[in-house]
């Protein structure tokens, strides 16, 4: 199975063939705005990779869910910075448990907010590689190995379309092929299509946001680029929905790596060389700070830099996978001006952001 987002095989994303021709369509479920006024309270969790039991705990540790799973946190907002796909075996309990706790944060006057990441737009685009097979084998039935082969001979009809002029056909077959038999297995293809297009949690997950704002900040699990700026929060996030509607073959050079869910400079860039960026472009959308769900690598829980501008979210799953000794499960709430990250039961006051950024003033090239 493939680990993470840079497959090597084409950098290819294997879409919804079976749905391609019809070209985008309505989703059945309303979009989301994507401005919000702030609550006293908002908890943010990130990439949860299928860990069911650990995000319930998170969340229980947050006071936002009781013993049972349900909604404590009155009229807080929950805010889920996407990657809920992930290696372990979890993955559609923890996609229920947001559905359920919208539904009972919203009875109680709060509200949950699923961010769509590059987990959630492989998942939609049907790339099975992110999903460990354990979340699916008990879906798999007496058809499963036929249904394996036609996904796998229409996938390599839409991979040579899509490469015409591919100047070793035979090898590009061979290589998709190879990748499928190292990829799926029986149940995955009855898995993808609880995702599909039309399906009632397919639409759910498409008509999410990638990014969102909330009173004086950005959430999405990237951040927000200076390449999009100045493009209003609404037309980033339906542009994507476009596009994950659409269902076409997936390739690298079909997204944009400056987009919220794919873009990692803020964690991977020297904090001297984002500085001015991050200034930049909090200053040209009016907020303080971007929380996002990027790790900066430094195999802490959830922690913040660039002057408390970037608030790195990471509740921790992946330090469990790899049964890291720094494991704790992690998040991010804030209370008015007051930031707390909260490592196991340990609660850290952070620095709160500073007023929103005057516009970084241009200089000539000399």
């Amino acid at each position: 199975m493939r680990r993470g987002w840079t497959s090597l095989i084409l950098s290819v994303v294997l879409s919804a063939w079976m749905t391609a021709a019809a070209g985008p369509r309505a989703l059945a479920v309303e979009p989301p705005p994507s401005v919000f006024a702030p609550p006293d309270r908002i908890v943010v969790v990130s990439d949860i990779l299928g860990e069911f039991g650990l995000f319930a705990k998170t969340l229980r540790n947050a006071k936002i869910i009781d013993e049972d799973n349900h909604w404590i946190g009155g009229k807080a907002h929950l805010v889920i910075l996407g990657n809920i796909v992930g290696f372990s075996q979890g993955i559609l309990p923890s996609y229920n448990l947001v559905r359920d706790l919208e539904k009972e944060a919203s009875a109680a006057g709060g509200m949950v907010h699923m961010i769509r990441a590059f987990g959630e737009d492989q998942l939609l685009h049907r790339d099975i590689g992110v999903v460990d097979p354990g979340n699916y084998s008990d879906l798999a039935t007496e058809d499963s190995e036929r249904r394996i082969k036609e996904f796998t001979e229409k996938g390599v009809k839409e991979v040579l379309a899509r490469f015409p002029d591919a100047p070793y056909p035979d090898r590009l077959t061979h290589q998709y092929e190879n990748m499928m038999a190292s990829d799926m297995h029986p149940g995955g293809v009855e898995f993808l299509d609880l995702f599909a297009p039309g399906t009632d949690l397919g639409d759910w997950l498409r008509s999410r946001n990638i990014i969102i704002q909330i009173g004086d900040f950005l959430f999405s699990h990237g951040g927000l680029s200076e390449k999009h700026m100045n493009t209003p929060l609404r037309q980033i996030n339906d542009e994507d929905r476009q596009a994950v509607a659409a269902a076409t073959l997936l390739v690298r050079l079909d997204f944009d790596l400056q987009s919220p869910p794919w873009w990692r400079d803020l964690a991977t860039k020297p904090e001297l060389q984002m500085q001015r960026e991050v200034e930049t472009v909090l200053a040209a959308t009016k907020t303080r700070a971007q929380i996002v769900g990027v790790s900066n690598g430094l195999d802490l829980p959830t922690h913040y830099g660039l002057g408390a501008r970037v608030f790195f979210v990471d509740s921790g799953m992946r330090a469990y996978q790899v049964h890291s000794a720094k494991k704790k499960l992690s998040s991010l709430v804030i209370e008015g001006d007051r930031f707390t990250m909260l490592w196991d039961d340990k609660a850290i006051s952070a620095p709160t952001p500073g007023p929103v950024p005057q516009p970084v003033a241009k200089t000539d090239a000399k």
